[in-house]
């Protein structure tokens, strides 16, 4: 009896971790799959090699037979692939269908996978079957002290990958994936205009070990009159992320060896939200950065100067934007496609060469992810800056498909 009971355990436990998509076998390989089977990635010993199943993609969307179609002799590879570009060592994965990770979305979500790195952080990339090779889009900011992955239903409808810290606090990974720039410039948020034509802003900047520095000071002159620094963290108000900002005077710490034992100067909690440009903080509870009229100010939208020449005139103090300027404007703010990827952290390259389409001049610009070694185009554009219509060039059909304009 005992024995039936043992055999009946073990099958509902193997069943269960079948339904959960991973497999662990003797040598110690974990095994990771999609709920379509599409997708296996394997981990061993820190490294993480990902096949795909072609016969399955060929059965569901039949893109064997489009390619044999369109690019004879051509042949997609089912693998293994090395994932390179990855910051340690990888402990456990999540392969799932998130439309929010894959803009090209039209026909095919591409499943996103997000690897658990042994020091609890996060990467994640796409696993595309047409690329030809799977580098990892670097460390997803903010989310640190992850346990656990789980891909389920966000409770609208919509399949997403939450991360679970040790504190038992889940996080749904679309919000943090948005932010892959958050450290690479300071951010800054006008407070409105000050003497010949300059600006009034607060200007903050991220620290990946969880230190802050914040100013307020004239954008052109570069002169601040306000010099704070700090710390942050992420938490959560209910169930939504909140970024938690406490600031001191910096003339008053030692930013090398910080003491944080005081009463801060400032404290406060913002939910906050990213598009790939702008990063957007929300007072929830706690000190205001800034007041206005005496009232406080309770939204505040950043962006980034070294992203200048790709924001609206607002932003940009040169009379012309230039092409190249004008093009990524098109991109970032007009073109539903574009703004998905770069909310996902993807980079745009002008290439500065021309293409004539439906008898018109358009700019060709990649798209795709920057990497210390390298770049990665993922998908070539085309932009009409007369018509502001957008154009993604189709490899297999060798042509040129106008977009949907926001």
């Amino acid at each position: 009896m005992k024995k039936h009971v043992i055999a009946i355990a073990l099958i509902l436990v193997i069943v269960c971790l079948c339904g959960c998509g991973i497999i662990k076998n003797k040598s110690g390989i974990i095994i990771r799959r999609d709920s379509e089977g599409l997708v296996e990635l394997r981990i061993k010993n820190g490294a993480a090699e990902l096949s795909f199943d072609l016969d399955k993609w060929e059965n569901l969307y039949h893109i064997n037979t489009a390619v044999a179609e369109i690019q004879p002799g051509r042949t997609l590879k089912s693998g293994p692939f090395s994932v390179a570009g990855l910051s340690g060592r990888v402990k456990d994965a999540r392969i799932g269908k998130v439309a929010a990770l894959d803009a090209y979305a039209e026909e095919i979500t591409m499943p996103a996978v997000l690897l658990l790195m042994e020091d609890g952080g996060l990467e994640w990339f796409r696993a595309n079957p047409f690329m030809p090779e799977f580098v990892s889009f670097g460390k997803v900011p903010w989310l640190k002290d992850i346990v656990s992955l789980s891909y389920e239903n966000d409770g609208a409808g919509e399949m997403t990958i939450f991360a679970k810290n040790k504190s038992g606090f889940r996080y749904d990974v679309r919000t943090f994936c948005s932010l892959m720039s958050v450290f690479k410039d300071e951010w800054v948020y006008e407070i409105g205009p000050g003497h010949d034509g300059d600006k009034h802003c607060i200007f903050i900047s991220f620290s990946e070990d969880g230190k802050l520095s914040f100013r307020k000071g004239l954008l052109k002159m570069g002169d601040a009159y306000l010099f704070y620094a700090g710390k942050y963290t992420v938490s959560n108000i209910g169930n939504k992320p909140v970024l938690a900002l406490e600031l001191w005077d910096e003339w008053e710490l030692d930013m090398s060896n910080p003491d944080f034992s005081s009463p801060p100067l400032l404290s406060g909690k913002y939910f906050f939200k990213s598009d790939g440009v702008y990063l957007t903080l929300d007072l929830a509870e706690g000190d205001p950065m800034n007041s206005s009229d005496d009232k406080p100010v309770k939204e505040y939208r950043f962006w980034q100067p070294s992203m200048s020449d790709v924001l609206p005139d607002a932003h940009n103090d040169s009379e012309s934007a230039g092409i190249e300027s004008k093009a990524f404007y098109v991109l970032r703010e007009l073109c539903e496609e574009t703004i998905n990827y770069f909310k996902m952290g993807m980079t745009p390259v002008f290439t500065g060469d021309s293409e004539t389409i439906d008898g018109k001049l358009c700019w060709k610009v990649n798209v795709g992810t920057d990497h210390d070694e390298h770049f990665v185009t993922e998908f070539i554009y085309a932009v009409n800056l007369d018509s502001m219509q957008v154009y993604r060039y189709d490899a297999l059909e060798d042509e040129w498909i106008p977009l949907a304009m926001g």
